[in-house]
């Protein structure tokens, strides 16, 4: 057998049943509407898009096995049937690993398993990209080999590619994993910032289903290790039961989960919210917002010490009218001098304790008849809690009529 021969034999043994190929193909094509519409109902366009670009060239790849059924010679649908497949299950990944940034942000600052969520984005995207290139390079290596030993070296360029996939996968699943323990066991207060978004059971069903398709696509990920190491030509990679029950079903039931529970439905505007590009004053309470990264632990302005309202205990600087919920007249009278209550960006109240600064230690001075009023009143610095404290008259001011008071220097201009 000469080296074109023994090229060739590589692809002389995907024989394929056309009908089988035919229901996954109708099966993904299928999926690609209802996958652009709840794109557009949820305005998730990113995710939605990596959605259907997996299904997309799922299809095409799987015209390609069907030419392959009856050209099993030819190269080019050789290395597009892969090219199709591989990449399919590595967008349907990518689609996922966008959900741990925004899950991260909802439960607060305390919960986030880095300073900012798009570490976590750029960590994951690094990793797909090197994923997509080995698996890309060593499957057209292995359609344009003519020895064996450029198939050996195809293979194992493949082989590092899908040892990345699996390994994004398995640090997407502990990441989530030591996510929902730091929840559980939890020693800081939940953030209710978007506790209309986590707190319904239809958030914790979609958990579930994400974490499902991840087990699944670590399956087909593990199975095609296990298929191709022994090389293109073993019984498990080119068995069409095996090819459609272990290779292409993980897929589209990954697929069907995510799209039948989509994650705009899940999160609804919190999914723009928890953005990691989005604004950074838009994530905070405050109309200051803090950079945490930038900060050492101890200068940490935690959100849970200023979202709870103050204590009822008064404090001594607080003016009477405070406490009691009312304004003065004085201030009443005037809507010039009456001050909103302090919003946050998103129009919620901020509870905060006024600095004693801006606020008048004096309180309400008790009335004092012009029987009791002396020039010995203040000589006396102390003075008790309730009141100022009575200076006793010395004998000739208590000689004086009752009408004799002090007279002030104003009182000369009266």
């Amino acid at each position: 057998m000469t080296m074109a021969d023994s090229s060739q034999a590589v692809y002389l043994s995907y024989r394929v049943p056309p009908a089988g190929n035919a229901v996954m193909l109708a099966a993904f094509a299928a999926l690609i509407p209802l996958n652009i519409f709840t794109g557009i109902r949820y305005k998730t366009p990113l995710y939605a898009s990596l959605l259907t670009a997996a299904l997309v060239v799922e299809v095409v790849g799987h015209v390609a096995r069907i030419f392959l059924s009856t050209e099993s010679a030819s190269p080019a649908y050789f290395a597009v049937y892969l090219l199709g497949t591989h990449w399919g299950a590595a967008f349907v990944g990518s689609a996922i690993y966008l959900i741990l940034p925004h899950i991260t942000v909802l439960y607060g600052q305390e919960f986030r398993l880095v300073s900012s969520a798009l570490y976590i984005n750029i960590f994951f995207v690094i990793m797909d990209i090197f994923s997509l290139v080995f698996q890309s390079v060593g499957i057209i290596y292995a359609a344009t080999a003519t020895s064996p030993s450029q198939i050996t070296q195809a293979i194992n360029i493949l082989l590092t590619g899908l040892a990345f996939q699996t390994t994004t996968l398995l640090s997407f699943l502990l990441s989530y994993r030591y996510f929902r323990h730091k929840i559980n066991h939890r020693r800081y207060i939940l953030d209710p910032t978007f506790s209309a978004t986590y707190t319904p059971r239809r958030f914790s069903h979609f958990t579930l289903t994400f974490q499902t398709a991840t087990l699944l696509l670590l399956l087909r990920s593990a199975l095609r290790i296990a298929s191709f190491s022994p090389g293109l030509t073993s019984p498990l990679a080119i068995s069409s039961i095996s090819s459609l029950l272990l290779d292409d079903t993980p897929i589209l039931l990954a697929l069907l989960l995510l799209t039948l529970s989509p994650v705009g439905r899940a999160f609804g505007p919190s999914w723009t919210d928890t953005s990691p590009l989005s604004p950074p004053d838009a994530l905070s309470d405050l109309p200051l917002r803090r950079h945490f990264h930038r900060h050492p632990q101890n200068q940490i302005l935690h959100k849970r010490h200023l979202s709870q309202p103050p204590s009822d205990i008064p404090s001594p600087y607080t003016p009477p009218y405070i406490i009691s919920g009312s304004l003065p007249s004085s201030v009443a009278g005037h809507p010039e001098q009456q001050q909103p209550p302090l919003t946050s960006p998103r129009n919620k109240p901020v509870y905060h304790r006024a600095p004693p600064y801006e606020q008048s230690p004096t309180g309400t001075v008790p009335y004092i008849s012009p029987e009791q009023q002396s020039p010995r009143m203040f000589q006396d610095g102390n003075s008790s809690s309730s009141g100022w404290k009575k200076a006793k008259a010395s004998p000739r001011e208590q000689q004086l009529p009752a009408t004799t008071r002090m007279v002030g220097g104003d009182d000369l201009w009266d």
